[in-house]
């Protein structure tokens, strides 16, 4: 699996994909578990994995099922990771924002669209709101 950096240079990318209502950011798998009640109710998600940001939809079937596919970035593309070795069956997406709108009119792997987001919490810091300076070191 290929994951995602999102350098300095990407910070646009960045600033785009925290402005969704449907990104929440680092949240863990249990943490959105209980978030997401209905078929087709989505939202996305950060996780870190091995050092590497990887961004997940975590989403809802038609039975009820709750599914946490990847997004992965390969070829200067944007892709479901269970899709990345399927060829042309594979379509990419200049951003991950693209990539949600062709989800919410066209069916996932798992047979279903994004119909309805779970929205980011209002308490919920955003990544551009955090800053780190300098490490302080203690003696």
């Amino acid at each position: 699996m290929v994951s995602m950096r999102l350098g300095v240079k990407d910070n646009s990318r960045k600033k785009e994909l925290e402005a969704q209502e449907w990104y929440h950011g680092f949240r863990s798998r249990k943490d959105v578990s209980v978030l997401i009640c209905e078929p087709g109710a989505f939202l996305l998600r950060a996780t870190d994995s091995t050092n590497f940001t990887t961004i997940v939809i975590s989403v809802m079937n038609e039975k009820r099922e709750l599914h946490h596919l990847t997004i992965v970035f390969a070829n200067g593309l944007w892709q479901l990771g269970v899709l990345k070795d399927k060829g042309k069956n594979a379509r990419g997406f200049k951003t991950i924002v693209e990539l949600v709108n062709h989800y919410k009119a066209h069916p996932l792997p798992i047979k279903t669209t994004l119909k309805k987001a779970v929205t980011r919490p209002s308490w919920l810091i955003k990544h551009v709101q955090v800053s780190f300076e300098e490490k302080i070191r203690f003696h």
